[in-house]
């Protein structure tokens, strides 16, 4: 993910190229993260300071690219105009949030695959392409330090997918969450839901749920 790495990680590969460069990234989505100290620092600093550090080194070059191709109209920039992984509806709030927003040549179509690819009749689910589910801070606060978990959390989840997946087993439910903390303690709910099963010693999704 070029839009992550720092200028030192990108210039070793760079350095190395003998003929050419193929940078993959995205960051109107993932842009780079800056060391929270720097972060502090950069609220003191002028805006042409924020705006240099501010910006990765990808976007930098996508951007001069970008302004180079307008001179000599060779393409030297690609945006992907198509994707297939969700449903029309989210895939049009996509594009409009994050790329036409800041260039309508970045917008890409969603429809190669029609809604009723993603149809269901999930309780609580129904008619809807999207849901949050809200769990107050007085039902429980996220605990841990570098890694972090909030129990409450994982038993929702846990819940969620049981029910989901006793309304519909041929549905495939993923869950994602950035901590190895939460990933632990979601493993350690779905096992008290019969979901997750003891393999060498390590909590994993039970086998039976990863056939066919």
């Amino acid at each position: 993910e070029a839009a992550r790495s720092n200028p030192l990680d990108l210039l070793i590969p760079l350095s190395l190229a003998s003929r050419r460069v193929i940078l993959v990234g995205d960051h109107r989505q993932l842009p780079h993260i800056l060391e929270p100290d720097v972060e502090r620092s950069l609220e003191r600093s002028s805006d042409l300071t924020r705006d240099a550090l501010g910006k990765s080194l990808f976007e930098r070059l996508f951007n001069y690219l970008r302004e180079r191709e307008h001179l000599d109209n060779i393409c030297r920039t690609v945006t992907l105009d198509q994707q297939y992984r969700m449903h029309p509806d989210l895939g049009k709030f996509v594009s409009q949030t994050f790329y036409e927003s800041h260039d309508p040549s970045e917008g890409f179509g969603s429809d190669a695959r029609p809604a009723s690819d993603f149809s269901h009749n999930l309780d609580g689910y129904s008619g809807k392409v999207a849901a949050w589910l809200d769990i107050p801070a007085e039902a429980g606060r996220e605990r841990g330090v570098q890694s972090k978990y909030r129990q409450v959390e994982a038993h929702l989840i846990a819940q969620e997918v049981e029910k989901i997946l006793r309304q519909d087993n041929k549905i495939s439910v993923g869950v994602i969450t950035f901590y190895a903390a939460q990933v632990h303690k979601i493993l350690q709910a779905l096992k008290d839901f019969s979901l997750v099963d003891e393999y060498g010693g390590e909590l994993q999704v039970d086998r039976r749920l990863l056939q066919g």
